[in-house]
């Protein structure tokens, strides 16, 4: 998808995220392709991006699981993503939170859930 657009992603680790890159480095959008494990300080950042202009675009329910896999009774990011049964946007804040259930992460020769 990003090829196609003519886009080169940066890769950013959680730590990065929980350090407050998106915000310090200006970034603009965040794509969380298959994002299931996130640790809470990670999804803080993520909600504070958004509020404050961000778009974050997800699949694949993220923030289901904790950062050690355990499914959680609450997603992580539930108020972003409310709606997780069909393409929905939200909007945050000053930003956007689109779901787009199974459509960035497509990998040839991988299953998916």
């Amino acid at each position: 998808m990003m090829n196609s657009l003519r886009i080169r992603p940066t890769y950013l680790s959680d730590e990065d995220i929980a350090a407050g890159v998106l915000e310090k480095e200006g970034y603009k959008a965040l794509i969380l392709p298959y994002s299931k494990g996130m640790k809470e300080v990670e999804a803080e950042f993520i909600r504070r991006f958004v509020r404050n202009g961000g778009l974050v675009i997800a699949d694949n329910t993220p923030g289901i699981c904790s950062e050690h896999g355990r499914v959680l009774k609450t997603p992580r990011l539930h108020d972003l993503f409310p709606v997780i049964d069909r393409k929905n946007i939200v909007r945050y804040g000053k930003g956007i939170a689109a779901y787009l259930p199974g459509e960035i992460n497509v990998i040839e020769g991988v299953c998916r859930y």
